[in-house]
């Protein structure tokens, strides 16, 4: 993750990349903030993986359909980009409260690395999505 993370911001500018650390703290500040919350999101995880697999599944469609045909629609590519992060933020805060835990879905004690690599996993993977959202917004 850390290598595509330089390579894709070797490609953007430094002022989009730093536009995208900046959103990205904020979100992951907004994450833990609804993490810290009385609502138990981690009983919705069901919900959320059969959502994120279907986007998936569509997505891959439309991206294919783009590579076999050529053309590049820019503002499907950019809801595509919309979609994917939003999902990714729920998840972050399912994932922040099975950190946390005293939720009906919860990690151990003994899964301390699981927890850290689930949280740079998403973090990264926001970052990455920001950036090219506001790269896209740029062109």
């Amino acid at each position: 993750m850390s290598v595509l993370a330089a390579k894709v911001s070797a490609h953007y500018r430094t002022e989009i990349v730093l536009y995208a650390t900046i959103a990205t703290a904020a979100v992951v500040f907004v994450c833990i903030l609804l993490a810290c919350s009385s609502f138990d999101f981690t009983s919705w995880m069901l919900y959320v993986v059969v959502i994120a697999t279907a986007f998936s599944v569509v997505a891959m469609i439309v991206l294919v359909t783009m590579m076999i045909t050529g053309s590049v629609m820019k503002p499907l590519l950019i809801v595509i980009l919309i979609v994917g992060t939003v999902i990714e933020v729920v998840m972050m805060i399912i994932e922040l409260q099975m950190i946390l835990g005293g939720r009906s879905i919860e990690l151990s004690e003994d899964d301390y690395a699981l927890g850290a690599f689930m949280m740079y996993t998403s973090i990264m993977s926001l970052f990455l999505k920001l950036v090219q959202l506001i790269g896209f917004a740029d062109d």
